[in-house]
C-alpha cells in the first residue's frame, strides 16, 4: 500500500466482515483507493473452503502472480496453479532450500515459472522499463505485482521485479 495507485481486496468473507483486528487498517486504506469484493454474502464469517474459492478471484484479475512465499499446502499454490489455467504468467521467488515458506516458490520455478533474480528500487514507469532500450529485456513483473493487491504484492511496495535471462 506504499505504492500509488488503485488497490482491490479480495476477500474469502463477506465484504462487511473484517478477518483480523490488525488487518482493519489496511482493510480502510483498500477502501479508500479502491475496491473490496467477495464472492459470498454479508456476515459470512471465515472458513477453510472459502478461501480457494477468494483465490480463484486473485488468480483470474491480474496479468501475473508473483510467489513469494507459501509452505507445501497453502494457497500460494493454488493461486499460481489457478492463474497457469487462466492463461496468467507466473513468477517465483526462489527461498532457502531449508525453509519451509520456500517450499512453493521454488516448486513453481521447477516446471516453469519466471524466475525472479533482482528486486531493485522503481525509477521510472514499467513501460518506460520495457521500452526496447538495452538492458531493458528483461521481463518486468511490476505490473504483475501492481495488480495483485494480495497474494504478497503489498510487500513489494515500489519495487521493480526482473526475472532472469536465459
Amino acid at each position: 500500500m506504499h505504492a500509488s495507485g488503485r488497490a482491490i481486496g479480495v476477500l474469502g468473507t463477506g465484504i462487511d466482515f473484517c478477518c483480523l483486528k490488525e488487518n482493519k487498517k489496511l482493510y480502510e486504506k483498500v477502501l479508500e483507493r479502491g475496491a473490496i469484493i467477495s464472492e459470498f454474502p454479508q456476515r459470512t464469517h471465515p472458513a477453510l473452503e472459502n478461501f480457494p474459492v477468494r483465490n480463484c478471484i486473485v488468480a483470474g484479475m491480474p496479468r501475473g502472480v508473483v510467489v513469494v512465499e507459501g509452505a507445501q499446502y497453502r494457497g500460494s499454490l493454488i493461486t499460481a496453479r489457478l492463474a497457469m489455467e487462466f492463461g496468467r504468467e507466473v513468477f517465483g521467488v526462489p527461498g532457502n532450500a531449508t525453509q519451509p515458506v520456500s517450499f512453493a516458490p521454488n516448486q513453481l520455478i521447477k516446471p516453469g515459472a519466471k524466475l525472479v533474480t533482482l528486486c531493485r528500487r522503481r525509477h521510472r514507469r514499467a513501460s518506460q522499463a520495457s521500452s526496447g532500450r538495452p538492458g531493458a529485456g528483461r521481463e518486468t513483473v511490476s505490473r504483475a505485482a501492481e495488480s495483485i493487491g494480495g497474494c504478497g504484492a503489498e510487500r513489494l511496495g515500489e519495487e521493480t521485479l526482473r526475472t532472469a535471462q536465459y
